[in-house]
């Protein structure tokens, strides 16, 4: 059992290529779900030839066949300061009680953060504030509940955040105080959903 295949790589690889979308130059790093309606939808970093990284939906019958939105994701927010990057990149979505849970790396001046929006229909997206404070680059939400009954997250720092931790403490405290704020956010969204 130890040397058994657990997955087989699909012989018609690659599944989604840049020609899904007019203007992309690559697409990668996509999180796909299931839906209950035995369909399949996803977030999609398209890099574009104009070099921004931007996130498109799309939709699957089985997984393997995509249409993938030509225009990128339109997020709505009644906060003037929430903005979406024309660096967006590693979508990571999760169902938690009907709600559809979108992180990604929200790049900016300041160095890349965690964006955070929430859909119930992959049509329409609401933006939050970004989760995690700079420079954050990845970051993950799970079902699994923690002390208190509250989703649990987590990101990883950037390489320059790793490289100026003088201490694995310095890291692991960063890492803990980015869980505490994403599941507090994610508690506070799923009231507000």
């Amino acid at each position: 059992m130890a040397n058994e295949t657990v997955f087989k790589r699909y012989v018609g690889n690659p599944i989604v290529t840049a020609s899904a979308v007019p203007r992309a130059n690559t697409i990668h790093n996509s999180a796909i779900v299931k839906r209950g309606q035995g369909d399949y939808a996803g977030v999609f970093r398209v890099d574009e030839i104009s070099m921004d990284f931007v996130l498109h939906v799309g939709f699957s019958r089985d997984g393997i066949d995509w249409a993938i939105n030509p225009d990128p994701i339109h997020m709505l927010s009644n906060d003037p300061e929430v903005f979406v990057s024309n660096y967006s990149y590693d979508p990571r979505l999760t169902l938690l009680e009907g709600t559809y849970y979108l992180t990604w790396c929200n790049a900016g001046p300041q160095g890349p953060k965690i964006g955070f929006a929430t859909t119930k229909d992959f049509e329409t997206f609401t933006q939050g504030e970004d989760l995690l404070p700079r420079p954050t680059a990845t970051a993950s939400s799970s079902p699994a509940r923690s002390t208190g009954n509250t989703p649990s997250s987590t990101g990883r720092p950037t390489e320059a955040t790793r490289r100026s931790a003088t201490s694995s403490t310095r890291r692991a405290r960063t890492l803990c105080t980015g869980a505490a704020i994403v599941s507090s956010s994610v508690r506070w969204a799923a009231g507000r959903a």
